[in-house]
Parts: C-alpha cells; structure tokens; sequence
C-alpha cells in the first residue's frame, strides 16, 4: 500500500509515502539528534535540518504503511554508534537527511524540512535539558520539556496498538561514507 509522497530529499533522488498523516511532529534537542546534524551539516552540499539553537523539527510518521522510495539506490544509513538502534536515512547525491529510523519502534521521523504541502506543525519541544549552552530562552508558543514526555508517548503507543502492535522494519541500505 502507498500514498502521495510526504516527503523527498533536496534533489528528489529519494522519496517516502503514506496514506497516513504525521501522529505528532516535534523538535528535538536530544545529544543525538545534535551531533548527527553537526556530522551531516559537514557534508558537501548538504541542506541541514538542524536549527541554529540545536533543534530538530521532525514528524513521526506510522512505518505500517510508509514506503521509502530510492529508485537510484541514493539512501545511505548514517549511524552515531556501530550498535545503535537508530539510523538516519541520508540521500548520498545530496548529502541531505531524508529520514530518522528507530529500528526498535514503530514510527519514522521524517524532518519537517523534509515534508511537502500541508507540512505538519511542531507542536511540542522535546529533550530540551540538552539544549548548548548559551542560547536564548525557549518561547512559549508550544510546550518544552525537559526529557521525553508521556504526552508524545501516548499518541505512538495508540498507533502501535492500531497497527497490531507490528514493527516493521526498513529496507537494509549501505552505510553512508564519512570524510
């Protein structure tokens, strides 16, 4: 099953689509998240998806019905650690992040950057304690916290009950090669 594209990578190499709308869209401000962006961001040609205070806006999307398209075989698996859990999906013609997989779980975060018309809206921020030092305070136009809260918990977990508590799992691709 598929549906209209929800998102692509700057040269259009590499698309994903789904049916399904985004469950819930945040920006994260985990460790991880930065010194991936940071790694990313020192690519050639990359078009980063990191904000300038540390942030990652990004849209978790249900993988049950998700499909990656890499019609020219661009996708590169970019991992922080050999044995991490999480792989960022990096189109290697552009350098530019197309997706975040946790293998573990039932959702894709795909950055909003990333998304095509309606783009979803980040309504919460999240692992904000790991904001960089230094950077101006937090607006409140959305809610902050301080870790990973129940409330986006909740939205995941309904989804993964709905799709019968499956995880499906990404295709394998190559390991993206770093300077």
């Amino acid at each position: 099953m598929t549906g209209p594209i929800i998102a692509r990578c700057p040269c259009a190499a590499s698309y994903i689509t789904s049916p399904k709308r985004a469950t819930v869209a945040v920006v994260c401000y985990c460790t991880d998240c930065q010194t991936a962006g940071r790694a990313l961001a020192a690519l050639p040609e990359n078009i980063g998806v990191m904000q300038g205070d540390g942030g990652t806006p990004l849209a978790l999307f249900p993988k049950k019905n998700l499909q990656i398209h890499d019609d020219r075989g661009a996708l590169r698996a970019h991992k922080l650690h050999p044995k991490s859990p999480t792989r960022r999906l990096v189109c290697s013609q552009c350098n530019s992040m197309l997706a975040l997989d946790f293998t573990k779980g039932p959702w894709l975060s795909v950055p909003i950057a990333r998304c095509l018309a309606p783009r979803p809206m980040a309504n919460m921020r999240i692992m904000t304690r790991s904001r960089p030092a230094g950077q101006a305070d937090l607006a409140d136009d959305m809610k902050n916290f301080a870790n990973f809260p129940k409330r986006l918990v909740f939205p995941l977990t309904l989804n993964w009950v709905a799709g019968g508590f499956a995880t499906p799992k990404l295709p394998a691709f190559p390991p993206l090669k770093m300077p």
